[in-house]
């Protein structure tokens, strides 16, 4: 039915699609529609993806240079290192793991932590989150997880969450000709 629609609303209006590369974004350029995918410029198989193109079928790629998530950006390294990248429960499981580690360790329970007797030491959303932006940034070999002690470090790790200016500026540029057209 979510195929049946887009392809509908595409014999009228000018239907874009716009992602990070997945079987869902083929279908669509499959049905006709134009599709811009986003990938890291080391993807392995980004070549293979490329014979859509060459064939006339309208699978746009866009080369971003880190992907928009730490947890993409470890299987970006895992890639360019040329070891296999974790499965994603291998990588929940380790982030888990650091996380629970982390929030035992003395400095970072004065900095982000709340003492009570009734519960010990509790975290809030933000000291929850910097915990696992800890574990992650430990995971991925950041010595940014070193400094435990300075929160500019949890704003840092935030700042690999979501695209740089210069894909951003990549994105906008190439979907925004096919809007033109």
């Amino acid at each position: 039915a979510q195929f049946a629609l887009f392809k509908f609303l595409a014999e009228d209006y000018n239907v874009i699609h716009l992602g990070m590369r997945s079987g869902m974004l083929e279908t669509m350029a499959l049905l006709g529609m134009p599709v811009f995918y986003m990938e890291p410029a080391e993807s392995p198989s980004g070549s293979r993806m490329l014979a859509f193109s060459r064939k006339g079928i309208p699978y746009n790629r866009i080369q971003i240079q880190a992907p928009p998530g730490i947890t993409a950006f470890g299987a970006q390294l895992s890639i360019e290192r040329g070891i296999p990248a974790p499965s994603l429960q291998y990588w929940q499981r380790k982030v888990d793991e650091g996380t629970r580690s982390i929030k035992r360790y003395r400095p970072f329970q004065d900095n982000y932590g709340s003492y009570s007797r009734k519960t010990g030491v509790t975290f809030d959303d933000t000291g929850d989150k910097a915990a696992r932006s800890y574990a992650k940034a430990t995971l991925i070999g950041s010595d940014l997880g070193d400094n435990i002690r300075e929160r500019s470090v949890i704003r840092t790790l935030q700042d690999m969450r979501g695209f740089s200016s210069g894909d951003l500026e990549t994105i906008t540029s190439r979907v925004e000709a096919a809007f033109r057209t």
